[in-house]
């Protein structure tokens, strides 16, 4: 046996109401409101900020449209109708009067509040002052449900009917009435917003808007995906993510050489997954001599799970002889070594004791890699483990190492999990990795129909993966229900994205871009710029004029492969207005270097320039840096 590493031991103003009014609403409901409704709950904005917020939004004729087509489609979750509704309203959609009016009436408590909203704003942004929905809204103040009849006297007063103003004055002269705080707060609000206060009806209204502008409109006079989308070409790890992974599988000479030089000289965790596909054995020979290590313990799981995950592992000995070194990852590759033949036994046993959850889950993991059959007895003992993922990695690895009661006593667990959602979620996740091993997909077959939610999605996108199901309409439908984030959202967007039909394809731009969901864009651009869809048609030229160089030159690659060489051509006849010309030099050097001397003879025709010209000098450069690759 091969000596190991010695790492691990081995033991929120008061028009009172006509009294005829008053008097006819229902006894129970003419107290007043609740004084913990007046409280401003946390939030990642104050009441004065959401206020002002609300300045920056807008709402087109495209609104109409694409919230009717929530309202007709039958599996619009309700949170979607109730902002379609309100949208209706805001955008002064006079034809969807009749619908609102419907809705007001029947429907969920969020879209009936959504509706009725949505009325007072249909009236306020075409300045109706005919009250053509007064008579329904004036009937909801008498409903015992406080929220409807609050939202019913902020529709009223958002109309701007001066009577209703008037009314509301002296509404508010007595807080001690039913609606009387709120109409004091809603009169602040329609008269001087910058100085109104929270009123939980109030704070709906300002949310139902912005999530209808977000939605259906625009926020600083930009459709909102279109924002989110120049937020996202600002975010240099998104701009790292997609460039760098979209260019792996790129054929060219200088590939490797522009991913070396962002592997030695750059930063963030995009560079190391790119130089593990695209040239795993120039990282080993750098691990193994010293001249680059991974700078801390993150990097070495990035670098040796991403080994294992591309199925490399076996051909880069001298990677995981380096890896096994190193606390974070030693049991990862002595499970890798000892399959090669390289034993390490003895610490792999010593680490199923350690403290570290995530150590002795690297060590179950490792015995089965490491085809340890002796070592079933010790995984067995691991069922009681402390923490799910250890006692999910130890199951799964008795089934790969031929442990016959390991199958069944999965299938219990999962079956029968006691309301351990975690504890089934992390054995469904360890079976998912391990599909490979025979009997782990007919287990996931056989639990599956019993599944919902995150578990559900996690099995679904593992059986696609290994061929089980056909077509991906059931991966759309379970990624409505999930966390786009969440590693079943990924693994989900992974699938639909790999090989995408056209359904797929209109399913992922319609999504994208997702707000502050950075991992779930990446996978969703990334197939997107691989099947060259329109909606991606900015992104990468934007990597192409802007730093760092090397990120710069594959993104234009990236172009040249999906548009053409004669598309970058075109760019350097029409940079962008903020280009200078040394991001024009840049991109001559990468038409230069992708394309040779027929590139560079190309670009002088169609500049009709000599060489004193910026991109021209680039190319030239390129050419000559091409011949040595």
């Amino acid at each position: 046996m091969m000596a190991s590493p010695r790492f691990f031991p081995t033991d929120s103003l008061p028009i009172r109401l006509p009294a005829l009014l008053l008097a006819a609403l229902p006894i129970g409901a003419q107290e007043p409101m609740e004084a913990a409704a007046d409280t401003e709950p946390t939030s990642e904005l104050t009441w004065q900020e959401r206020v002002a917020r609300d300045g920056r939004i807008g709402f087109t004729t495209n609104t109409v449209r694409e919230a009717r087509a929530v309202l007709v489609d039958p599996d619009a979750a309700p949170e979607h109708r109730a902002t379609a509704l309100l949208a209706l309203g805001a955008a002064g959609a006079i034809g969807e009067r009749p619908a609102l009016q419907s809705a007001a009436l029947e429907g969920s408590l969020d879209e009936r509040v959504a509706a009725i909203l949505g009325l007072g704003e249909m009236d306020r942004a075409t300045r109706d002052r005919f009250g053509a929905s007064d008579h329904l809204l004036e009937e909801q103040l008498a409903s015992t449900d406080e929220r409807i009849a609050a939202s019913a006297l902020c529709a009223l007063l958002r109309s701007g009917s001066p009577e209703w103003r008037a009314r509301a004055v002296s509404l508010a002269a007595a807080p001690e009435e039913r609606l009387g705080s709120a109409a004091a707060a809603m009169l602040d609000f329609v008269l001087h917003p910058e100085a109104s206060r929270y009123h939980p009806v109030l704070d709906e209204l300002l949310e139902l808007r912005w999530d209808a502008a977000r939605r259906f409109g625009t926020v600083d006079g930009l459709a909102w995906s279109a924002a989110l989308m120049e937020e996202l070409m600002r975010e240099e790890t998104f701009m790292d993510e997609v460039v760098l992974l979209s260019s792996t599988g790129l054929r060219f000479s200088g590939l490797r050489d522009h991913l070396l030089e962002i592997l030695l000289g750059g930063h963030g965790p995009a560079r190391l997954r790119a130089a593990m596909r695209a040239m795993p054995n120039k990282v080993q020979l750098l691990i193994a001599s010293e001249l680059w290590l991974p700078a801390n313990d993150a990097e070495w799981r990035i670098i040796v799970d991403e080994a294992i995950r591309t199925g490399g592992a076996p051909l880069l000995p001298e990677l995981f002889e380096s890896a096994v070194r190193v606390r974070c990852v030693a049991p990862t590759a002595a499970g890798v070594l000892t399959r090669m033949g390289r034993d390490h036994g003895d610490l792999l046993v010593a680490a199923l004791t350690v403290e570290d959850e995530e150590l002795r889950a690297r060590a179950a993991w490792g015995i089965a890699e490491g085809g340890l059959e002796q070592h079933v007895r010790l995984l067995r003992k691991l069922s009681d483990d402390s923490s799910p993922t250890v006692r999910a990695s130890a199951i799964v690895a008795r089934i790969r190492l031929g442990d016959k009661d390991a199958p069944e006593e999965a299938r219990g667990f999962i079956e029968d999990s006691r309301g351990d959602d975690v504890g089934r979620g992390a054995l469904l996740r360890a079976l998912c990795t391990a599909r490979r091993v025979p009997g782990v997909v007919g287990l996931l077959l056989q639990v599956e129909p019993l599944l919902s939610g995150t578990d559900r999605a996690s099995v679904l996108a593992c059986l696609h993966a290994s061929g089980r199901i056909a077509g991906t309409a059931e991966l759309r439908a379970a990624f409505r229900g999930v966390d786009p984030g969440s590693e079943a959202g990924l693994a989900l967007l992974h699938e639909i994205g790999s090989f995408p039909s056209s359904e797929d394809l209109d399913f992922l731009a319609g999504l994208f871009p997702l707000e502050d969901e950075l991992a779930a864009n990446v996978e969703i651009a990334i197939a997107l710029v691989h099947e060259g869809h329109p909606k991606v048609d900015a992104l990468i030229p934007r990597a192409v004029w802007h730093e760092p160089w090397n990120r710069s030159v594959l993104a234009a690659a990236v172009v040249k492969d999906k548009a053409g060489m004669r598309r970058l051509i075109q760019m350097v006849d029409k940079p962008p207005g903020y280009a200078t010309s040394e991001d024009i030099r840049r991109l001559g050097f990468a038409i230069g270097e992708l394309g040779g001397l027929d590139a560079v003879r190309d670009l002088a025709r169609n500049l009709g320039a000599g060489a004193d010209r910026p991109a021209l000098q680039g190319a030239l450069l390129g050419a000559l840096a091409a011949q040595t690759h």
